[in-house]
């Protein structure tokens, strides 16, 4: 599946007029004597097609990757090209992408935050990007471990879409552990990059991609970010783009939560949940997550979590304390889902830890 594609217009947007050594020998030699304007134009012009015409040769190169993968292409200016990327300044010239390539043509929201997050914040992350899904909210991030891993997991398991935006070409996915992530990813929504196959995740492409990670949402909200935290570079460009930034406070003498804090200090919104997302972007909160406020997240009489995985974890429990193994054995899912599951239980107040066994809150 190929849309939006032009080949013409793609070369076109692909092509970097770098001459080689040789080329660039060829002009010092022609500016260093007396020559005519009409030689120096048809250098030029001869300079020029050369590079058009590499340029060609790699984008047919990069289309038959795309078409192998079933994926698309879109360029700026053609029809398909996600709108909310054409408002903002230096927009890609040219996306590729697998899955939907319309995935991005609903509301969406970023959600990022550190490489290195806590327990708490990538069950903060999952628990936001659940509920934005459920609100009918596309989730993007950058598909990095962390927090954006969290959110774009919470958004499939609770079966919405969402979007990843990588740093590298799409058939270099970084972190290479997040590969079946990104063809999960693919499968609910999209993974984009403007970034041609083949290309490696280079240090500099992430501030680069982290523009389009702000470009595609109405807002962006931050989790876990320290003073250094790259996810800051996606606050500084949803400010230039217009979009709405917002924090989710940590712990006040914790190194990840001062980035936060600071961009709090100068206007970002404080958010602790998806209530406080969606008033800040204006929307209208759907009945089903409109819970009183008031309410004691931790209290033991809560009704159990909506999520299939949630209530067979409490149904496991039952009376019985039981350690993670067990609980992974009755449950007959993954380790990695059962263990993010049952932090989202705890600081939820579904479930306790004691020593090395989980048991129901009372």
């Amino acid at each position: 599946m190929l849309a939006c594609v032009d080949r013409t217009l793609t070369a076109m947007a692909l092509a970097r007029i770098a001459t080689g050594r040789s080329a660039r020998a060829k002009l010092i030699a022609t500016l260093a004597r007396p020559a005519t304007t009409r030689a120096l134009e048809a250098l030029v012009l001869e300079q020029q097609g050369a590079a058009l015409q590499r340029a060609t040769m790699q984008a047919d190169r990069d289309l038959r990757w795309m078409g192998g993968a079933a994926g698309f292409v879109c360029v700026f200016g053609a029809d398909g090209y996600p709108s909310a990327l054409t408002a903002i300044p230096d927009p890609p010239a040219v996306l590729y992408g697998l899955g939907d390539p319309t995935a991005s043509a609903g509301l969406c929201v970023a959600i990022v935050g550190s490489r290195q997050g806590t327990a708490e914040g990538r069950a903060t992350a999952a628990t936001l990007a659940a509920d934005l899904c459920r609100a009918g909210v596309c989730v993007v991030s950058g598909l990095a471990r962390g927090i954006d891993g969290a959110a774009h997991r919470a958004a499939l398991e609770a079966g919405g879409r969402t979007i990843a935006v990588l740093g590298a070409g799409l058939d270099r996915v970084y972190p290479p552990e997040h590969a079946g992530l990104a063809r999960a990813v693919a499968g609910a929504g999209a993974v984009i990059s403007e970034f041609p196959p083949g290309m490696p995740p280079l240090p500099g492409h992430f501030p680069q991609r982290n523009r389009v990670i702000s470009g595609l949402a109405a807002g962006v909200v931050l989790i876990e970010a320290g003073e250094k935290s790259g996810s800051l570079t996606t606050a500084r460009h949803a400010l230039e783009q217009g979009r709405e930034v917002m924090v989710v406070p940590g712990a006040v003498r914790t190194p990840r939560s001062r980035g936060g804090h600071q961009l709090i200090k100068q206007g970002a919104a404080l958010v602790e949940d998806v209530l406080d997302v969606l008033e800040v972007l204006g929307l209208q909160v759907p009945q089903a997550l409109a819970e009183p406020r008031g309410a004691d997240p931790r209290r033991g009489d809560r009704p159990p979590p909506g999520d299939a995985l949630g209530r067979a974890i409490c149904d496991a429990l039952g009376a019985d304390a039981r350690t993670l193994d067990e609980l992974i054995d009755r449950v007959g899912s993954s380790a990695a889902a059962v263990s993010a599951a049952v932090v989202v239980l705890e600081l939820g107040g579904f479930v306790r830890l004691d020593g090395q066994r989980y048991s129901r809150a009372p």
